[in-house]
């Protein structure tokens, strides 16, 4: 059953929740809540969004969006005042182009990029909005005729490299070098094969000749460390749920790749980060009750390992920490303020979320509340191995939640930190964390091994001297009957 519903949490239009070991959707206070709705009015803008499909927050704070339908990339200043935007230009022939229904941006300290994505390419220009260059599709030999160049999503590492998603791309996310020369694909998806027809293609090899494709991606994000976080809503719901049920990552809809491509994603929560668990959708009743796994569709990169994806099925968001332990959930359907009808990009500025809804043709702004600032500050202090500090974070969050089952394996991990293995053993019981619990009992067994070994060693070599006097008595003994006369 649910837990007990905090009164503070009806400052939204919408429950937030945990999961707990077993499955069960847990409420818990809200970690986020809606402040505000930016419309064309706020911004300023003389000719309304339509069907806007990213945001992107610069260094600086200031704010893009691509306006698809009008072809155009809007840039604001972190007031969301309306500054210039991006329609047309002219290009590297002197002749005078335009965006075609832009999708994908990213900016540097430099460089705006965006995915030019019904002209088949991305566009650069400086951050002033002058033109810079056009990448256009590249050109390998291990691009088959199949391959169709058409970004939707991009993301710049530090030395220049891009990678793009490409919609109709099964090989992987394009990884191109800054002088727009082909690298590599990386991250390509593995094919979703039914066993009946594995079977088949071992017992009579080249007789089977369906071809399955891989699952295309729909996003990226990169975080400060260069990698990669990488999203799918391709995956059908069958393979996504057996995936979610058995915490299989070949087939999670969010990766996190290096360079070369190999997802490197810490999965070690209750459930592969992949949004709903619950496919029933217990936040909804009745008929407007939603099934079946999550779309993903954006993932937006917070601080101290913070992260969050979109669901646009539940137009629900999902947060997670670096370890992949699910937050706190939120969000839903509606015309509230905080609610959502066709989400279609995510993105943190600060502590705050920005979502775009492409429907609604506006930004709905989330501020963190005191019971996500808490969560953030525990998250801060265990990456800084500040391991006290942490527990005492964990356990203010107890106090406000004690429905969640992360806060319980949180203490119960600092604890494990800083030595404390049996103290531990009681917060993963609480948790039902079995592998943590086998990790602290283990050490326990390490440790009482480590302090009485010394003593085991002593008692052993003295028990040895001891039996070798005794034999050696006793040896003696019997050597002085060998030599005695009449009865022995």
């Amino acid at each position: 059953l649910l837990g007990t519903l905090p009164v503070f949490a009806a400052t939204a239009p919408y429950k937030s929740y945990t999961y707990s070991m077993a499955g069960k959707a847990m409420y818990s206070p809200d970690a986020y809540v809606p402040d505000r709705v930016i419309t064309n009015f706020e911004m300023g803008l003389s000719t309304p969004l339509n069907g806007p499909k990213d945001i992107f927050v610069d260094s600086d704070r200031n704010i893009y969006i691509s306006d698809t339908g009008n072809d155009r990339v809007i840039v604001c200043n972190p007031n969301w005042q309306y500054r210039f935007e991006i329609t047309s230009f002219v290009n590297e022939h002197g002749v005078r182009d335009s965006l075609s229904r832009p999708q994908g941006l990213f900016v540097t300290s430099e460089l705006i990029y965006v995915c030019d994505t019904a002209n088949y390419r991305v566009v650069v220009f400086d951050r002033a909005g002058n033109f810079k260059e056009i990448i256009y599709a590249p050109q390998a030999d291990v691009m088959g005729e199949d391959t169709i160049f058409h970004p939707v999503a991009i993301s710049v590492d530090v030395s220049g490299r891009m990678y793009i998603v490409s919609d109709q791309t099964y090989s992987g996310i394009f990884s191109i070098n800054e002088d727009g020369t082909f690298q590599s694909f990386i991250g390509v998806q593995k094919a979703d094969v039914p066993l009946a027809t594995q079977i088949r293609r071992m017992l009579f090899p080249g007789a089977v000749t369906e071809d399955f494709i891989t699952a295309t991606y729909n996003n990226i994000a990169i975080d400060a460390d260069g990698f990669v976080y990488a999203t799918t809503d391709d995956i059908d719901d069958a393979t996504l749920a057996n995936a979610i049920k058995n915490n299989k990552a070949d087939y999670a809809p969010v990766k996190r790749l290096n360079s070369q491509g190999d997802d490197i994603m810490s999965r070690n929560g209750f459930f592969i980060p992949a949004g709903e668990v619950d496919f029933a959708d217990p936040m909804m009743a009745g008929s407007n009750q939603t099934s079946g796994p999550s779309k993903i569709i954006d993932v937006a990169l917070g601080e101290n390992g913070m992260w969050s994806i979109i669901d646009s099925k539940r137009s629900r968001i999902y947060t997670y920490d670096s370890e992949g332990n699910m937050l706190f959930a939120f969000g839903d359907k509606g015309r509230q303020l905080g609610n959502l009808q066709n989400p279609s990009a995510i993105t943190y500025s600060g502590s705050d979320l920005y979502v775009l809804d492409s429907s609604m043709n506006s930004v709905t702004v989330y501020k963190r509340t005191e019971y996500g600032d808490v969560i953030d500050q525990a998250l801060y202090h265990s990456n800084t191995r500040e391991y006290s500090k942490a527990l005492e974070d964990w356990n203010e969050i107890l106090k406000r939640n004690n429905n969640f089952d992360a806060a319980y394996v949180g203490i119960g991990t600092n604890l494990y930190r800083q030595g404390e293995y049996k103290a531990s053993l009681v917060y993963f019981r609480a948790a039902s964390d079995i592998n943590s619990y086998s990790d602290s009992f283990k050490a326990i067994r390490k440790a009482w091994t480590e302090k009485y070994v010394l003593i085991a060693i002593v008692v052993i070599v003295v028990i040895i001297v001891l039996l070798a006097k005794f034999l050696k008595y006793v040896g003696k003994k019997n050597n002085e009957g060998t030599t005695k006369l009449g009865k022995r």
